[in-house]
């Protein structure tokens, strides 16, 4: 019989079975249709048992009312059902088992080394940018975070569990996988006021399904000296595959409502490169921009040709107005938010534009999903009035919220003539 690739479970070179036109695998007994063959090739059997990480959330309660989430480690098993036996075809699947594939050698990784930053991309999330180096690694950065990958991450926005109040959470989650390691960054923001419930012993609960778990802490001095507790957990090697490591690194700053946590998976080449990125993975500090007295300052009106315009200093923001509008600015330390409002009017008809500029941190907590809320919130309000339309903007990079509201007239030449100057990257 013809052999093939190594099984995706267990590693085992695969047969071909003519009659059935499948794969099949001595030890693990299933069939592969053929059409699969590409992706069970692409798997070595130091994988055998494909791994996955996903923290959903953490284990918090806030001050304002219970938030509970779940912290789950787990290794998950792919599987192909096995087709009905047919006579001579399954029955001659002998077991001998070849040696599992050699693990590739890890790729050259030194976040010190000198290198040269490329351009930068926006991440498709958050306030995120990704920064190529000359290197071949990634620099990940944002006003609250950065970190250094071996090669270009991925950036996803996953559903975390509800609050007790049935509020719902969401994760940023920043990623290098393939088959020999995984180096995951993912942040939880849950808003000024959060207290820690336990969420460190909850993930080693969780963690110890792989291994024995052990706990140690260090200080991360770029971050005021913000308190890491590393749990360290250790699967066993089994006959077809290494042994591994896991580390999570557990960053939790309840003053700012941040949860931040920091893993390497690696099997034992890899470690060295597990440990360098978790060794530059930082928490920034900063000011907050609502008790900045320069928030938000500085919004005018002028008339450069027939419409009046409404802008910043800076011009971050302009937006063309029919009619001459007042500028009032307040700050709403209740809401965290610094306010400014423009109003244009003209008789009975008036348009109101709003903008709310949060701290960075409470601004990761403004997902879409968030916003699709804000704009229903906003949609069932008109129709509560007379003649009344809203429209809304967020810019995440900006870390603003701008509402607009019309009376007595649409809102839609003003929402098209709104426009935000480029994103400064964050280094």
């Amino acid at each position: 019989m013809t052999q093939g690739p190594p099984c995706a479970n267990c590693g085992t070179l695969l047969r071909w079975f003519p009659e059935q036109q499948q794969w099949g695998c001595a030890s693990c007994r299933v069939m592969y249709p053929a059409q699969a063959i590409a992706a069970a090739a692409a798997i070595p059997a130091r994988r055998a048992r494909q791994r996955m990480f996903v923290i959903a959330a953490v284990l918090v309660i806030l001050l304002a009312g219970a938030a509970i989430a779940a912290t789950i480690a787990f290794r998950d098993t792919p599987h192909v059902d096995a087709p009905p036996a047919t006579g001579s075809g399954s029955a001659a699947i002998v077991t001998t088992k070849p040696k599992p594939h050699a693990t590739p050698p890890p790729p050259s990784f030194d976040p010190e080394a000198p290198a040269t930053l490329g351009t930068p991309v926006p991440a498709p999330i958050g306030d995120f940018w990704s920064w190529p180096r000359s290197d071949g690694s990634v620099l990940v950065t944002s006003p609250l975070v950065d970190a250094v990958f071996p090669s270009a991450p991925t950036f996803e926005l996953k559903p975390g569990a509800k609050t007790k109040d049935g509020r719902p959470t969401e994760v940023y989650n920043i990623s290098v996988q393939d088959k020999a390691h995984i180096l995951n960054l993912q942040i939880v923001a849950l808003g000024r006021g959060a207290r820690d419930d336990g969420a460190v012993p909850a993930m080693e609960a969780a963690m110890k399904k792989i291994g024995p778990v052990t706990a140690t802490t260090y200080i991360d001095n770029s971050a005021t000296s913000l308190e890491v507790t590393r749990l360290t957990a250790i699967e066993p090697a089994t006959a077809t595959s290494e042994d591994s490591r896991m580390l999570v690194d557990a960053r939790i700053d309840t003053a700012r409502g941040l949860f931040v946590y920091a893993t390497a998976d690696t099997v034992p080449s890899y470690n060295a490169l597990g440990e360098a990125f978790l060794a530059h993975v930082h928490v920034r500090q900063l000011g907050d921009a609502t008790s900045d007295p320069s928030t938000l300052t500085g919004v005018r009106i002028r008339k450069p040709a027939k419409l009046y315009e409404a802008h910043d200093k800076g011009d971050s923001f302009v937006v063309e107005l029919p009619w001459m509008a007042k500028v009032a600015r307040n700050v709403d330390p209740a809401n965290n938010v610094v306010h400014v409002t423009i109003t244009s009017t003209k008789g009975k008809e008036k348009i109101v534009l709003g903008i709310d500029e949060k701290a960075a941190w409470d601004a990761l907590g403004i997902t879409p999903d968030v916003v699709a809320g804000l704009e229903r919130d906003d949609q069932k309000w008109a129709s509560s009035q007379k003649h009344v339309t809203t429209q809304l903007q967020w810019n995440r990079f900006q870390h603003r919220l701008y509402r607009l509201s019309c009376t007595n007239t649409s809102c839609e030449t003003v929402a098209k003539s709104l426009h935000f100057a480029d994103p400064i990257p964050t280094k």
